[in-house]
């Protein structure tokens, strides 16, 4: 019988920073309001983000982009943002928050790292992140996320795409 690897391995965990885009920390993007200190969190995220590089994990740099999908506004509610202009393709509100921008930059040669972007709250609807996150086997790493930033996007997962 073959050993499975542990879970927690590096090798087939990630970090998903999900959603660290102006409109969601800057001042004067569509959520304003602060429930934290964005430098802060921002901080926080660097420091994860080195760490998951050391240790050989992948960082995958999840952002949304909204306002693209074509169908009727009750089908739509509860599965992606609907209000006033958020996280719009090509605008500043959609952008990096700069205070991660040297972070990403610094990727080290070699290292496990992508981006995926959203069009829904899930991470997992519709995009390639489950088929990027495979392994040579089969197997899927999002099954086994490591940590998750945000506050709606922890309510989805990969299976289902809602929790």
């Amino acid at each position: 019988m073959r050993e499975r690897p542990h879970p927690n391995d590096p090798a087939r965990t990630a970090l998903l920073v999900i959603d660290m885009q102006n409109d969601v920390l800057a001042e004067g993007g569509a959520f304003s309001k602060r429930h934290c200190d964005p430098h802060q969190l921002a901080q926080s995220v660097a420091w994860l983000v080195r760490a998951a590089r050391a240790q050989g994990r992948a960082v995958v740099w999840v952002t949304s982009a909204y306002g693209e999908i074509d169908a009727a506004p009750d089908a739509l509610r509860g599965q992606t943002h609907t209000g006033s202009a958020c996280c719009a393709c090509g605008t500043w509100g959609a952008e990096l928050f700069p205070a991660l921008a040297p972070v990403r930059a610094e990727r080290p040669a070699g290292a496990a790292e992508w981006h995926v972007e959203k069009r829904w709250y899930s991470a997992f609807r519709d995009t390639d992140l489950i088929r990027q996150e495979g392994d040579a086997e089969g197997e899927d790493r999002a099954s086994r996320i490591s940590l998750t930033f945000r506050h709606i996007g922890t309510f989805h997962d990969p299976a289902t795409g809602a929790v």
